[in-house]
């Protein structure tokens, strides 16, 4: 029996519920433009249920500097419960009170 494929949460799953196994993993994908200054930002997990393994930023248009790029957090569901991700695009200089943009979803883990 081969291992659950990861589940991938884009931009258009913000305000959604999802449900995974407890050891599947969840890998988050948002983009950002680079050379702005804001960044997705973390607000809150809960290191009970989630275990955050890897962030990677992948540029989307390459020899481009200040483009788009793809940031990429990827966490394992460590047991069963309900948790949520809540992440906030802003300036660090400005503060998570003057994001621009914020991705937050549930997470049920069977």
């Amino acid at each position: 029996m081969g291992k659950e494929p990861q589940l991938i949460l884009r931009k258009q799953d913000n305000g959604t519920e999802v449900k995974v196994k407890a050891g599947q993993s969840i890998q988050i994908e948002l983009e950002a433009m680079g050379g702005t200054g804001y960044w997705w930002y973390m607000r809150s997990t809960d290191a009970r249920y989630l275990e955050l393994l890897g962030e990677k930023t992948v540029t989307q248009e390459k020899g481009r500097v200040g483009g788009q790029v793809l940031a990429i957090w990827t966490f394992q569901a460590k047991r069963p419960g309900i948790t949520e991700v809540k992440m906030n695009y802003y300036r660090s200089w400005e503060g998570v009170e003057r994001a621009i943009d914020k991705f937050r979803v549930k997470i049920a883990i069977e």
